[in-house]
């Protein structure tokens, strides 16, 4: 279909152009002034064969119309397709004609139209020629064959060239952004060239018009002089392009080609490779082209190195990655989970939580039985982020634990450890740190500060408000430092939320910080949260007040709420008349919890002579017994205001001697931690406590 077309238009132009100037420019029978003499070798070079074939017909259809013989227009139709179809032969070569390319974008296709113009030209003028000779017309060699050799190669190159140039353009090579700057240097030059010609054909036709009267003379005349003026200024412009081409537009162009396929994403290591042989090559040149072309090399070799030391260095940082990846679960698995630890107490309630900065943080918090009465827990934060922290968390948190329960106080835990980490504490690290040790069945809290920040208390029924102990100095700080604890009692229900700096000082998008203000609000907005409840709620809170702001320093919490030791008490006055009802209310729980009878009936012996004594013997005002019953296991705690009084440190009675030389008191003592199981006694908020306990 394309090939019809094409073969359409052609012959119609071709006609369109010739009649005209047939009949106003006619010079002979034969032969006259014809631009239409650039079509056939332009579209012969544009279309091909149906460019060729087109214009021989348009041409055979003027030949008839203008009454030319039979044999005058078979002769000039084979004629007219030669003219068109040798220029195609020549430039692209037989059998190469499916993919047509006629760009003059260079000094060697310049050279190579003008040599097949010329060609083609003169083969015409032969064909004539041999025509006029062979029909009795004329002489072969003759001033028409003459005039049609320069007629052809004049018009071939003032109409031939911008046609090739708007088809070039308007084709699909003209896509492909033909317009390089080579491209444009010539066509400039060439454009330049037929401009030249024309103001010379029209400013020699108009001055030999008025004394040449023989028309075939006066356009020879014409034609020589636009011949001889194109190839001056175009002879000029090919040495001038030469010397472009070699030193400025084909070496920019090409380093122009090796950036575009060097910037390729995809680009292979051979290409690479090419891309800096050629510039090397390109940078042997002379004047800015070289040095640019030795820049870009010195680029691109650079840009390797780079990506070598990018390539090396991520995948260090990935390697770094995957260790801090591991490094952060195992300092995960270094602070205990609540819900596996201590599963099985009911006494009190807590959750912890540790979000670092970093893949690593220097916070951390733990918790642990000292025994089965009594819980260290406790929140720190090291200073500094990142892996120095996490390590030196590790060294605290270690002798932290260790110490605590090696010590018999958490103030001494504490200077221990400080005495510890001051030792080889090169890069001056230290750690804030709160502790505190609950006695579980009384509900007293020693705790020590060391430089945290204050913890919250909230009483049963109540709001939170902040402790108003101020801490002592940071751990790691300075040697010799002397801790000094602190303690309070807990109720049932009561809570305590520790936290670190790092939420009071998270900031919003404008810098301000989160604040104390804000964490108490956050706390008493749902003051009857459990601390599995209290944990999200506040982390909540602190991302809605960050928004887009990044999370700068590690946060950790942790929420303890006190369920209090599960004892039921009876307090009265310490009177052996009231002892029937305080053995009547033990006696109720142990039935209710169907305690074994044998069991019960050594603790009430136990608890009468224990009574007794306190009724004796303590001076106290006011008795408080509290029995309950665990698994199996039956615990009663008698309570008084009396002298302080451990009865457990006095001497056990040599059962062996006789009954008369045997010292009085002591035995009731000796029979009940005979009987029990276990048997304790503290000294607690300024009285007494005597515990024991049967299975």
């Amino acid at each position: 279909m394309k090939k019809a077309i094409r073969f359409f238009f052609t012959a119609c132009l071709f006609f369109i152009i010739t009649m005209p100037f047939r009949r106003l420019f006619g010079l002979t029978g034969l032969t006259e002034v014809r631009p239409a003499g650039a079509l056939p070798p332009a579209f012969g070079l544009l279309f091909g064969t149906p460019g060729a074939l087109g214009c021989a017909v348009g041409n055979l259809a003027a030949d008839i119309l203008s009454g030319y013989p039979l044999r005058v227009c078979g002769y000039g139709f084979v004629a007219q397709f030669l003219y068109g179809w040798l220029p195609c032969l020549m430039w692209y070569g037989m059998g190469k004609h499916k993919d047509l390319d006629i760009r003059l974008n260079s000094v060697r296709h310049i050279i190579k139209y003008i040599g097949i113009v010329f060609t083609d030209a003169l083969f015409m003028a032969v064909v004539l020629g041999v025509m006029l000779e062979g029909l009795g017309l004329g002489r072969f060699l003759s001033r028409d064959t003459l005039l049609l050799f320069l007629n052809n190669l004049m018009f071939s190159m003032i109409l031939g060239i911008p046609i090739l140039i708007l088809g070039n353009i308007a084709g699909k090579q003209g896509k492909k952004k033909a317009l390089t700057l080579n491209v444009k240097f010539v066509l400039i030059f060439l454009i330049l060239s037929v401009i030249s010609a024309l103001f010379m054909g029209i400013s020699s036709y108009w001055e030999m018009y008025h004394y040449v009267e023989d028309a075939v003379e006066l356009w020879n005349r014409v034609c020589i002089r636009i011949s001889a003026d194109f190839f001056l200024l175009c002879g000029l412009s090919v040495v001038f392009l030469w010397y472009l081409e070699k030193n400025i537009t084909i070496p920019i162009e090409r380093l122009a080609g090796i950036a575009r396929d060097y910037a390729d994403m995809e680009k292979s290591e051979q290409v690479k490779k090419e891309s800096m042989e050629n510039c090397s090559k390109l940078s042997s040149l002379s004047g800015e082209t070289g040095y640019l072309a030795a820049a870009f090399l010195k680029m691109m070799q650079d840009v390797e190195h780079y990506i070598k030391d990018i390539t090396l260095i991520t995948a260090e940082k990935e390697r770094i990655r995957t260790e801090l990846q591991v490094a952060s679960r195992m300092q995960t698995d270094m602070l205990p989970d609540a819900g596996r630890v201590l599963s099985d107490r009911w006494e009190f309630d807590l959750c912890a939580k540790m979000t670092p900065a970093k893949e690593v943080g220097g916070d951390f918090y733990d918790f642990f039985l000292l025994d089965e009465d009594r819980l260290a827990f406790l929140v720190a934060d090291v200073s500094g982020k990142g892996v120095p922290a996490a390590l030196f968390m590790v060294v605290a948190k270690t002798l932290l634990k260790n110490r605590t329960g090696n010590t018999a106080s958490a103030a001494e835990a504490f200077t221990d450890t400080n005495e510890g980490l001051c030792r080889d504490n090169k890069n001056n690290m230290f750690v804030t740190a709160w502790m505190g040790i609950l006695t579980v069945s009384t509900g007293r809290l020693v705790y020590v500060n060391a430089g945290h920040t204050r913890p919250l208390l909230k009483k049963k029924d109540g709001s939170y408000v902040y402790l108003k102990e101020q801490g002592g100095f940071v751990l790691a700080g300075m040697e010799e430092t002397q801790y000094t604890q602190r303690e309070l009692y807990l109720s049932p229900g009561d809570m305590l939320f520790l936290y670190t700096d790092g939420v009071t000082e998270a900031n919003d998008e404008k810098g301000r910080l989160y604040g104390e203000e804000r964490l108490l609000y956050a706390l008493n907005k749902n003051p009857e949260l459990k601390p599995m409840e209290v944990l999200p709620a506040i982390q909540s809170d602190i991302k809605a007040f960050q928004g887009n702001a990044e999370q700068f320093d590690d946060i950790t919490m942790l929420a303890f709420c006190y369920n209090g030791n599960g004892y039921r008490t009876k307090t009265g006055i310490p009177d052996m008349m009231y002892i029937w009802g305080f053995n009547n209310f033990v006696e109720e729980i142990l039935t209710e919890a169907s305690f074994s009878r044998k069991s019960s009936a050594k603790l009430r012996m136990a608890m009468d002579e224990i009574f007794s004594n306190i009724c004796y013997y303590s001076g106290a005002k006011e008795v408080t017994v509290g029995c309950r019953v665990i698994n199996g296991e039956a615990s009663l705690y008698f309570e008084d205001d009396g002298v302080p009084y451990d009865p457990l440190q006095k001497p056990d009675p040599d059962v062996s001697e006789l009954l008369e030389d045997r010292k009085e008191g002591g035995l009731g003592i000796y029979l009940v931690k005979k009987r029990m199981d276990d048997v304790r006694y503290e000294y607690v908020n300024g009285k007494n406590r005597l515990t024991i306990v049967k299975r």
